[in-house]
């Protein structure tokens, strides 16, 4: 089994991730990547409520015992509820965020 940085700190088997694709990182995919012993993100920037993505998030947990994540993107010109979504995060245990090409400011200050 090959081992990498990635492998060790998310205890996958296999280093792969699967991006927090909008439109297509819903819980089927993210499932799929995640039992194939990778690491899988949803995607936040699909679910425009943070009680879609908790719905999201326990569907996951249906499909897969493995690791998965949750994509929190920060966009310019789409100003979901990010103080919403990032203390559903933090309960799910579970919180992978990304940055699309903005400065995320407060919202990455209050995931630390």
């Amino acid at each position: 089994m090959l081992k990498t940085r990635i492998t060790e700190l998310f205890q996958v088997r296999h280093p792969v991730v699967q991006g927090g694709m909008r439109g297509i990182a819903l819980a089927e995919l993210t499932a799929a990547v995640a039992n194939a012993g990778c690491l899988g993100f949803l995607s936040t920037h699909t679910h425009i409520e943070p009680e879609s993505l908790r719905r999201e998030i326990a569907r996951t947990r249906t499909l897969t015992q493995g690791v998965f994540g949750v994509n929190l993107t920060v966009l310019p010109n789409i100003k979901p509820d990010y103080e919403g979504f990032l203390p559903r995060h933090r309960r799910d245990g579970r919180a992978g965020y990304g940055n699309g090409r903005q400065q995320p400011g407060e919202v990455y200050r209050a995931v630390r």
